[in-house]
């Protein structure tokens, strides 16, 4: 797979090792932050839920050789299916580059005032309450 990325804004050719393989990156000339674009994601979801499958369905075949106990093995496989879901993004990512590749646009953070973050927190409980009504 391609192992260099040009920046959107200033076209500067940023090494992939040197960087590393992150969801949002920054160019190192413009400063422009750059994040996965949602074709990647996509394919970075998939691999991200293939390989915790493939984690539990190994736990699933080890436990079933130590005990009978069904609710046990579940709840096992549950707990390291939560651990590894936490902690496998960046080999996922890893993962998702060297099997697809991954593409990279603009990312604008979206920043809001405390007066439109309050309106949004009161309109949340607002429909919160009316749910339980």
């Amino acid at each position: 797979m391609e192992k260099i990325l040009k920046c959107a804004r200033c076209g500067k050719e940023l090494d992939k090792k040197k960087i590393g393989i992150k969801e949002i990156i920054s160019c190192d000339h413009c400063h422009l932050q750059m994040k996965i674009n949602e074709a990647s994601q996509k394919k970075f979801r998939i691999v991200r839920y293939m390989f915790v499958l493939l984690v539990c369905l190994v736990i699933s075949l080890g436990m079933s050789f130590m005990t009978t106990n069904t609710l046990l093995i579940l709840l096992v496989i549950m707990s390291v299916a939560m651990i590894i879901a936490n902690y496998s993004d960046g080999w996922c990512l890893k993962l998702t580059d060297r099997i697809f590749g991954l593409e990279y646009e603009e990312y604008h953070e979206v920043k809001i005032s405390n007066k439109d973050r309050l309106k949004q927190e009161a309109a949340r409980k607002k429909n919160r309450k009316g749910l339980f009504r």
